[in-house]
């Protein structure tokens, strides 16, 4: 049985993708991981509609290239689970748009955002992709160590005690545990 690395860059901000995909070709990366939507480009979908592009072209590269070496990243900024609903409202409707574009491209994979401990909603969010979509895998992105307790380790003080929203592992298995299909 023969075995295989498959390694990815992840890149935050693109300019060129056609030059960008290539470079990392040429240096033996098998896929970029990029935003499918421009960090700067946060939405309001609940209110004013704005005339603006959503993204890149289509067009940019190949069908090939899309569906063979780019996983597409979600937007950090969403939170399915704000107290203000607005912002709730505002993430699903992000999240969903994004996943219609990352569908239309024929993604093989999309990265999502590392959970937070209280993510009853956007493990929903998440349920209700994984039973629709389809011919893209979802990935979440799970830090060794949360940025939460590397802030509080950062500040050494030894009288911290550490409770499971704080540990990278229990996060992602409350959103796992919350995405089992039943």
């Amino acid at each position: 049985m023969s075995e295989s690395v498959i390694v990815g860059l992840d890149i935050d901000n693109v300019s060129d993708l056609k030059e960008t995909l290539n470079g990392a070709m040429d240096v033996m990366f098998d896929y970029i991981i990029i935003p499918l939507v421009h960090q700067r480009n946060e939405r309001d979908l609940t209110g004013v509609e704005r005339n603006v592009p959503l993204t890149r072209s289509d067009l940019v590269l190949t069908a090939q290239s899309w569906s063979s070496y780019v996983v597409g990243k979600i937007s950090p900024w969403l939170n399915f689970d704000s107290k203000v609903e607005k912002i709730r409202l505002n993430s699903r409707m992000a999240f969903k748009q994004e996943i219609a574009w990352a569908s239309h491209l024929s993604l093989t994979a999309i990265l999502l955002p590392y959970p937070e401990w209280d993510c009853a909603n956007y493990a929903s969010c998440v349920l209700s992709t994984l039973l629709n979509i389809s011919g893209s895998a979802l990935w979440v992105e799970v830090p060794l160590i949360s940025p939460k307790k590397m802030m509080l380790l950062n500040q050494q003080d030894e009288e911290v005690q550490l409770s499971k929203e704080w540990d990278s592992w229990e996060c992602w298995n409350k959103m796992r545990t919350l995405c089992m299909v039943r």
